[in-house]
Parts: structure tokens; sequence; C-alpha cells
């Protein structure tokens, strides 16, 4: 599914922070870096950015989101890629896909929506 425009997007984001609902985050840059976070989405704002952070000192990522434009997707299991699949019991049923258009760093959040 994807979502219209980006206060849609906003909106969805900032309820996965409300809500707390557990998430992990994987994250590719053009360049090619890669960055893996488990935890719950801490804050979002447009201007500013999107934090993952696990519990202690877990760590955290952070990805900027001021003025880049992106695409957004939302779907569940079976919309997982291949190489993702394996963890998809023990992440989450639901995805939601991030392309930031202007570089084309990627960002993956894996997560089980309640029922």
């Amino acid at each position: 599914m994807n979502l219209e425009s980006t206060s849609e997007v906003i909106t969805l984001l900032k309820k996965f922070a409300d809500e707390r609902i557990p998430m992990h985050a994987a994250f590719c840059s053009a360049n090619g870096t890669k960055a893996r976070a488990s935890g719950f989405l801490e804050g979002f704002s447009r201007a500013i950015e999107l934090v993952i952070s696990g519990r202690g000192d877990a760590g955290y990522l952070a990805v900027p989101f001021a003025d880049r434009p992106f695409t957004f997707d939302f779907g569940d299991e079976r919309d997982l890629p291949e190489d993702l699949l394996p963890f998809a019991a023990e992440w989450g049923n639901s995805r939601c896909s991030i392309t930031f258009t202007d570089t084309g760093d990627f960002l993956m959040l894996v997560f089980d929506l309640p029922k």
C-alpha cells in the first residue's frame, strides 16, 4: 500500500511512536553503509529525524528527514524482501519502506501490528 501524502506518512510514524510499537529497523545507504537497530520509534519530525532506540545502552539509529524527498510503502510479510523472510516470524508481520529519492538511501521498519 502506498500512502498518498507526506502528511499520511507522518501521521503513521507518529502513531508508531505514540503507541510504542516494538520494531526492527534496517538502513542501507546508497554507498553501501548498512545499520540495524531494534527498539521503539522514539520520535519523528519531518524537519529533524526518525530515531529508533533500544533499551538502556543498546544504541540507536537516527535517519535525517529534513527536506529530503522520499517514497513510502507499507505492507505485510508477503512483501518482505526474500533475504528478510527468515526473520519475519521473529521481527514482525508488517513492514514499511522509505526510499530517499535524492540519494537512494533505504530504510525498512519491520514490526507486528497490534490485533
